[in-house]
């Protein structure tokens, strides 16, 4: 099983190494407790030890290849990701013990192999969950969400979840400080449709930008993606499925301070771009804060 893991991995990312060379410390093999939508998780990780630091635990990354195996038929299909931590808090508490700081992640890596399988728990508590539709910024301009609901994807490592509503579930992968001021990132892998396949990550937009400040509008099957680079400079973009079941740029809200920057206090904002939901676009305006 290992070394077939090893092959598979090597093939995906167009590698020659031969299984030992990847052996050579810092292969860690990990288990998901808890079954996921009738599939078993289960694979091996290649955290990176010749990293500077890692004082947290998601700084120590490295590959990794998910096998998800479905319990009552036996199929399975596979997910490589490029980067990613699978240590979680109490285990990174673990690890260090008394040593703290001065751990390297050489170190760090050689007691996860003393340590043995890694065990990730995903409860049901940490998974994606239906919530009402938190306010959006052009709230106005889109009839401001009222009882909607919305997908929180949540705290899990792995997931699966319906992404883009077309009652299919893909694979949701979290990534701890890799989004927006420090938030989590969302990975997005299609489920391949058939036995022994690898999933292939969802590079299109909105899928790649998913992070802990998207919406995923599961009332009016949208996303939003939205960013920020201040008090007054952000941008939100609403993607709708279409007939044909792909995902379409319907909303564009883009915003900039209406007024210099040191006579401003950051009320005023100008709505520098739109698109409504027929894919026109609309006059620049001025708006305040207060009125939103």
């Amino acid at each position: 099983m290992l070394v077939a893991l090893l092959c598979i991995w090597g093939g995906a990312h167009g590698e020659t190494q031969k299984p030992n060379d990847l052996l050579s410390g810092r292969t860690i093999p990990f288990e998901v407790a808890e079954a996921i939508e009738n599939y078993k998780i289960s694979g091996l990780w290649f955290p990176d030890a010749a990293a500077d630091s890692a004082e947290v635990a998601a700084e120590l990354k490295g590959p990794a290849i998910f096998v998800f195996k479905n319990i009552e038929s036996g199929q399975q299909w596979t997910a490589a990701i490029n980067a990613i931590s699978l240590v979680d808090e109490k285990l990174w508490s673990t690890l260090r013990g008394a040593d703290g700081d001065q751990l390297d992640a050489k170190t760090l890596v050689e007691k996860l192999r003393e340590h043995g399988v890694i065990v990730i728990s995903v409860p049901n508590e940490k998974r994606a969950k239906l919530t009402k539709c938190r306010g959006l910024l052009s709230s106005g301009f889109q009839n401001g969400g009222k009882a909607e609901k919305c997908l929180e994807l949540g705290e899990a490592l792995v997931n699966l979840q319906d992404i883009d509503f077309d009652g299919k579930r893909e694979a949701v992968f979290r990534h701890d400080r890799e989004g927006q001021r420090g938030g989590p990132a969302y990975e997005i892998f299609g489920v391949p449709e058939t036995d022994d396949r690898f999933a292939a990550r969802m590079l299109e937009e909105p899928y790649r930008e998913l992070d802990w400040r998207s919406t995923l509008n599961v009332t009016r099957k949208q996303i939003i993606v939205s960013s920020s680079n201040g008090a007054s400079d952000s941008t939100e973009e609403t993607y709708s499925r279409d007939a044909w079941g792909k995902m379409q740029l319907t909303h564009l809200w883009t915003t900039g301070q209406a007024c210099p920057s040191d006579n401003c206090g950051g009320e005023d904002y100008t709505v520098q771009d739109q698109l409504d939901g027929l894919g026109r676009c609309l006059k620049p305006t001025v708006r305040r804060r207060a009125e939103q």
